[in-house]
Formats: C-alpha cells, sequence, structure tokens
C-alpha cells in the first residue's frame, strides 16, 4: 500500500528507489521494432477503412507509456518464488491494470514486455498455477489445449484427490485416464491410489504437448 506521501504516478519514490533497479532486470527492454511497425501494427479494417486494435495492439501501446510501466511495477511483489499481484483482481481471480479506460490482463502485460507480441492464436499460461503471478520466467505462450492440459489437481467433485484417478466401487480399484482432445483415454485399472497416480503422470507426459518441463510438473504431482 503507499502512503499519502505518494508522488501522482501512484507510488512513492521511495518504492521507486528500491524497485527500479530490480524491474530493469527481471525486465528486458522491448523487442525492437520489426517490419510493419514493431509491436504495435493496428490494420485498417475493410468494411470502414478505419483503424481497429486489438488486445494485444492496446497493451503494446501502453507498453511505450512510462507512466504506465511505473503504475504496473508498483503493483506487484515477491512472495516465495512468485510475483504476485497486489492490484485490484478480477472476479476470475486474476490480475488487472486499466490503461485510457482499457482494462488488461496482468498477466499478459507481463509476458508482453519481456517477449513482445503474443503469437496470434496463444493464450499465457501460468506454469506456477498461480493466477495473481506475474514473475516473467513462470509464463509461457501456448494454444487454448495446452494450457487446458496444465491444470493445477483434480477437479472438487473427485473420490481420490488424484487428478485422473477414481475409484471404481464394484470392484474397489482405482481406474487411470487423460483427458485429451475432448474425449477420456483410458490408461488401466490399479490396485492403488498411488499406481493409478504414477501411470496418469506417465501417460500426461506422453500425451500432452504442454509438458515444457515435466520434471517440474511431475514433481509438483508427487508432492499431492
Amino acid at each position: 500500500m503507499t502512503s499519502n506521501a505518494s508522488s501522482a504516478n501512484g507510488y512513492s519514490k521511495k518504492r521507486a528507489a528500491t524497485k527500479g533497479p530490480q524491474s530493469h532486470r527481471l525486465w528486458p527492454q522491448l523487442l525492437p521494432p520489426t517490419c510493419g511497425g514493431g509491436l504495435y501494427n493496428a490494420t485498417p479494417t475493410r468494411r470502414t477503412g478505419r483503424t481497429q486494435m486489438t488486445a494485444t495492439d492496446l497493451v503494446a501501446q501502453a507498453l511505450q507509456d512510462e507512466a504506465f510501466i511505473e503504475r504496473f511495477d508498483a503493483r506487484w511483489t515477491e512472495s516465495g518464488s512468485c510475483h504476485p499481484w497486489i492490484g485490484h483482481p478480477m472476479r476470475s481471480g486474476y490480475g488487472q491494470i486499466m490503461w485510457h479506460k482499457h482494462t488488461f490482463l496482468a498477466h499478459r502485460v507481463a509476458w508482453m514486455r519481456s517477449n513482445g507480441r503474443i503469437p496470434e492464436g496463444l493464450v499465457i499460461d501460468h506454469l506456477c498455477h498461480n493466477k495473481l503471478c506475474v514473475r516473467p520466467d513462470h509464463l509461457r505462450a501456448v494454444t487454448n489445449k495446452q494450457n487446458g492440459e496444465h491444470r493445477a489437481g483434480a477437479n472438487s467433485n473427485s473420490s481420490t484427490n488424484v487428478r485422473g484417478v477414481s475409484l471404481t466401487k464394484a470392484t474397489g480399484r482405482y481406474r487411470g485416464s487423460v483427458r485429451h482432445n475432448d474425449r477420456n483415454v483410458h490408461v488401466g485399472y490399479f490396485d492403488s491410489v498411488e499406481e493409478a497416480r504414477t501411470a496418469v503422470i506417465a501417460a500426461r507426459a506422453a500425451i500432452f504437448t504442454a509438458s515444457e518441463e515435466p520434471a517440474h510438473d511431475v514433481a509438483r504431482e508427487e508432492e499431492r
């Protein structure tokens, strides 16, 4: 929280002084302009001939605004390995920040600040499963399918509290399955939850395309 002595841009000079050098290390300079206008490259619409900007265009433009960057840096902190957003979150649980009446997802801004434009058709995924985290190396650009594959754990109504493992009441055995391309892939039946858990983790590593760091994900699974 800022004090009454905060400057007009929303955070104190003291905080700016302490976070500035660290911020410079964490957030590399924006990528240099490329052919077609660089980060910000809105194009005229076919119907009206007027320029229509996408959300990515708007974020790219906002990132050229030093006051916006300063407000952004005043709204995250350090907690463990994550950098959670301390500004007002959306109902969905994600951080948000406004610029000229436009609302942006904070983690999308963070990724673009370090990497440039988000490739068309991709979304930004949290490797840490923390929706409020804006640490650049905890974020990656993936497809919607890969984003859905990279889940934190079991559904709230799970009978075993293990993702992909359910108890078969008729036999007392545990069934392992993996959700892939909108269908359930049967992994097998097992005598224990641990056997089923190991099997479904291996199946996901083999089937899913989102596991760029499988050891990281498996270690998290095994902690549950």
